[in-house]
């Protein structure tokens, strides 16, 4: 029988009586964030110019 703290280490639950081990889809979620930042970085990259002079233009209209 194993342990509580055995099942946990091993990506399960220990409530309920499935026991189903979710390691998997904290990892497939995990990786989900990771390209979307990933994807988020690269187009802020891309676009850092037109956003810095769309940030300037609207601080300038606000300041008038």
């Amino acid at each position: 029988m194993k342990s509580k703290t055995a099942a946990w280490a091993a990506g399960g639950t220990t409530e309920g009586p499935h026991r189903r081990k979710n390691g998997a889809a904290r990892q497939e979620m995990v990786q989900a964030l990771l390209v979307a930042a990933i994807i988020l970085g690269v187009v802020v990259t891309i676009f850092a110019p037109q956003l810095q002079a769309f940030a300037v233009d609207l601080f300038h209209a606000t300041s008038r």
